[in-house]
């Protein structure tokens, strides 16, 4: 799966069928992990509380990750997550109509988390479409 143009698509698709989640019916908050918290190895970060690079953006396990840890998060039955650049994220919500009216930054809230000291880790914007 390409999650950049996954996340085009289902912006346009949503905007197109007024689908609950882009109906003006009132603000719609779009949360997502900031992509620069895909860029790091983020295990590594907790044993050893330093930040290194390890991928590159836009994320996904499946095209990121090596085959072994892959492995491992199936059998564990955890979700896969994928990132998405700016441009894609805000970008399209303003391509499907929307106009961001808000945007606020969140950490992990732990400050023995390597990240927390260093950046917010999430990001939510508030999306409005007007009538």
């Amino acid at each position: 799966m390409d999650p950049v143009k996954y996340n085009s698509e289902a912006w346009d698709k949503c905007a197109d069928s007024g689908d609950q989640w882009t109906v003006p019916v009132g603000p719609d908050v779009i949360e997502a992990a900031r992509q620069g918290a895909f860029v790091f190895d983020l295990e590594e970060a907790e044993r050893s509380g330093e930040l290194k690079l390890r991928f590159s953006l836009p994320f996904s396990d499946e095209g990121s990750l090596e085959p072994d840890e892959l492995a491992q998060l199936l059998e564990d039955r955890e979700p896969l997550e994928f990132s998405h650049t700016l441009e894609e994220q805000i970008g399209g919500q303003t391509r499907a109509g929307f106009h961001i009216t808000g945007l606020y930054e969140d950490y992990w809230g732990d400050s023995n988390k390597a990240i927390d000291r260093h950046m917010a880790a999430f990001v939510a914007t508030l999306a409005l479409k007007p009538v």
